[in-house]
């Protein structure tokens, strides 16, 4: 199975990364400053913080991705659940949770898988 896509719009956004956020198996942020450098590096804001700036920014992107092996394509590996901010330093926001419960939020919150 390839990586799975659903559509994560604003309005459903903030109640699917809280939900993620509270089962999750990790956070993690980091930021993309082209005038330091073009690789993400660290960063000192926290994960509600950066979730804060994406709820008020109007250009931050969201998404919600399972992603499977390259080598074994029925074995998920992880899902990708976060944002991205429009800002000039752009801020990422990067949620691990169960797989079998990233399915369970998909359906809960009716998100319409990509293809």
């Amino acid at each position: 199975m390839q990586d799975v896509f659903f559509q994560l719009s604003r309005s459903k956004a903030k109640k699917v990364i809280q939900e993620a956020m509270a089962i999750s198996k990790s956070i993690s942020v980091d930021e993309l400053d082209c005038s330091k450098s073009y690789a993400r590096q660290p960063t000192l804001k926290t994960s509600d913080e950066i979730f804060d700036m994406a709820l008020k920014d109007k250009v931050s992107f969201w998404y919600f991705a399972i992603r499977y092996s390259l080598n074994d394509k029925n074995k998920p590996l992880k899902t990708d659940i976060g944002l991205s901010t429009g800002s000039a330093v752009v801020y990422f926001l990067w949620i691990d949770i169960d797989v079998k419960e990233a399915y369970k939020i998909a359906e809960k919150y009716k998100l319409k898988l990509l293809r």
